[in-house]
């Protein structure tokens, strides 16, 4: 026989599974920061509506997606540029070269190879 906290327990995961069914979510890797769940949202059905050759659909939806994107594009990088208004220079550029994907790191290698571009082999 169960005992009342495992009764307990069986009510509430069986509630939970009926309110807040799990359901699958795709996670892209190099998806852009911005990107919601609204604005994807959005975009299926701006791919619907072309995909259904419903071209006045289509070209509304086309133009809320563009706007919602630069939108949250902004928004996205003003928050984290805000907070650089006031601190040290190189912590400017620092976060800047971060967001923009730009490193530093060479290896020795790719400099010993840079050096015989020129193709006097030594």
């Amino acid at each position: 026989m169960l005992e009342k906290t495992e009764i307990l327990e069986k009510v509430i995961t069986t509630g939970l599974d009926v309110i807040m069914p799990l359901k699958p979510k795709t996670v892209v890797a190099n998806e852009a920061p911005w990107v919601n769940n609204s604005l994807k949202c959005l975009i299926r059905r701006r791919q619907k509506a072309l995909a259904s050759v419903n071209m006045a659909d289509y070209h509304v939806l086309r133009n809320s997606v563009n706007r919602d994107r630069t939108t949250f594009r902004a928004t996205f990088y003003e928050a984290k540029v805000k907070h650089l208004k006031t601190c040290k220079p190189a912590l400017w550029w620092k976060e800047v070269k971060r967001l923009s994907g730009f490193s530093w790191t060479v290896r020795a290698d790719t400099l010993v190879d840079l050096q015989h571009i020129d193709g006097d082999g030594g």
